[in-house]
């Protein structure tokens, strides 16, 4: 498993980088849902640089904690060999968890685009942020915005038909095809709600879940393994009058 996903490690090198890393996916997020809002699109450059934000950080904290934590860090490929440099399997599993999230996601929504059921700026912005939380948390990410944004829907058409009535929600929202706006094009269907708001809103909570351990919002858990390797090493690492024969049958 990516060291995102231990329920032994952080997945960041210290709090400082973890409330860094979920504050700027977090403000990435606010800006594409004010545009989306407003505009109601979402701009190329803005997925472009999340994207590319996305990698360098998964691959500095890779790195990082290769380097800090080489002697008992898990990862998502493990590179274990002796002659493997620590900095080289953190920069690999880095960039391993950044790749296949982004993989991820972009399959995910451009399924979705293919039916019909988002648009293209939305695919672009998701492949880029499912590059900062790897595969597992993107998938689960994704789960969440869905059912928050069916949830922020229908309430928006209860208050909708409650203050306009049911005959203009249903033409509001609900028309077969737009109307004719000038030289036989058809201005779109209005959405019920753009993507970018429920995302934002379930990565709000749903981050601080998944960064919990990272942002030191609950204690880490050390698995048994971990204890028995760092006993290990304490043991062999520590001056004794123990004979020769019992150092030498101490696991390597």
């Amino acid at each position: 498993m990516p060291l995102f996903f231990l329920e032994s490690d952080s997945g960041f090198p210290n709090p400082l980088f973890a409330w860094c890393y979920y504050a700027t996916l977090i403000l990435i997020l606010v800006i594409a849902s004010y545009y989306d809002l407003r505009y109601l699109l979402i701009p190329k450059p803005l997925s472009i640089g999340c994207l590319a934000l996305g990698i360098s950080a998964n691959i500095a904290r890779g790195l990082w904690i290769g380097i800090e934590n080489s002697s008992g860090a898990e990862y998502f490929f493990p590179l274990t060999d002796a002659t493997v440099s620590p900095w080289l399997v953190g920069l690999s599993d880095g960039a391993l968890c950044a790749l296949t999230g982004f993989a991820t996601g972009f399959t995910i929504f451009f399924v979705m685009w293919i039916l019909g059921l988002t648009a293209g700026g939305d695919v672009k912005l998701f492949a880029a942020v499912a590059t900062w939380l790897g595969v597992y948390n993107s998938f689960y990410l994704w789960v969440g915005s869905v059912l928050t944004q069916v949830i922020i829907a229908l309430v928006r058409l209860l208050l909708h038909t409650l203050l306009a009535g049911a005959a203009s929600t249903r033409k509001s929202f609900f028309r077969s095809e737009g109307k004719v706006i000038g030289r036989g094009m058809k201005a779109p269907r209005r959405r019920l709600l753009p993507y970018s708001l429920p995302l934002a809103i379930a990565a709000v909570i749903m981050l601080l879940w998944f960064f919990r351990v990272g942002l030191q919002l609950v204690p880490a858990r050390v698995s048994p393994n971990r204890n028995a390797m760092t006993s290990v090493q304490q043991l062999r690492n520590t001056p004794c009058d123990c004979p020769s024969e019992v150092s030498s049958a101490l696991p390597i």
